[in-house]
């Protein structure tokens, strides 16, 4: 049995990926790597408090976002607080700024096996007693033996190259910044649906494209 999710947007300010640039991202170990890191200047929602700085680009889909969390210390001790009822206290105090971001390029998969965390989790009966006859037509016994879990996401300029040079793209690079904001050192995202308040996809960048 497979369940699939797929998201696929465009942002509604692309990047300019004539000012992508390779720059150092420092690893937790605090060694360093240069990714290509894109770049630009336009009116974001942006929050900062003694936990992180964050700041929410919108998709063309207006109803969705994603939202970087570069924490100030270090992220072990914030992932215990990245949590979905945080997330959502934290978003009603995003304020609009004129924000410098440069954000790494990055493209991340994972395979994860969560049997056992759905068995600690109390989902313990579809392993063993659940009764799964009538997806069949045979008449036997079935039941769940594993569960795997697979990711992938990608983050670029635009999706597409003829986006670079929009219009709103030069007049935003145009704006003088409020704050700067590098993510040059491991943040975490998420992709959210504005309008349900959904979190769609959650994730912890500690090494780009690895």
């Amino acid at each position: 049995m497979v369940n699939a999710v797929c998201f696929q947007e465009k942002w509604a300010m692309p990047f300019d990926r004539h000012v992508t640039a390779e720059e150092h991202f420092f690893l937790p170990d605090g060694s360093a790597k240069k990714l290509l890191m894109m770049k630009q200047t336009a009116r974001l929602d942006y929050l900062e408090n003694e936990l992180f700085r964050a700041v929410k680009l919108p998709y063309e889909d207006k109803h969705l976002s994603f939202t970087l969390f570069l924490p100030k210390k270090k992220p072990d001790s914030f992932m215990s607080l990245f949590t979905n009822q945080n997330i959502k206290a934290w978003d009603s105090a995003f304020q609009p700024k004129t924000v410098k971001l440069s954000l790494p390029r990055f493209a991340l998969k994972g395979k994860y096996n969560v049997k056992h965390v759905l068995h600690d989790m109390g989902v313990k009966s579809v392993f063993s007693e659940a009764d799964f006859s009538r997806m069949f037509t045979e008449d036997r016994g079935v039941s769940i033996d594993d569960v795997n879990h697979h990711t992938f996401i990608k983050v670029d300029e635009s999706g597409t190259e003829a986006a670079a040079a929009s219009s709103a793209e030069i007049v935003e690079s145009a704006l003088a910044p409020e704050v700067t904001l590098t993510a040059n050192r491991p943040f975490f995202f998420v992709i959210t649906d504005e309008q349900t308040t959904s979190l769609l996809f959650l994730g912890f960048v500690a090494n780009p494209n690895e």
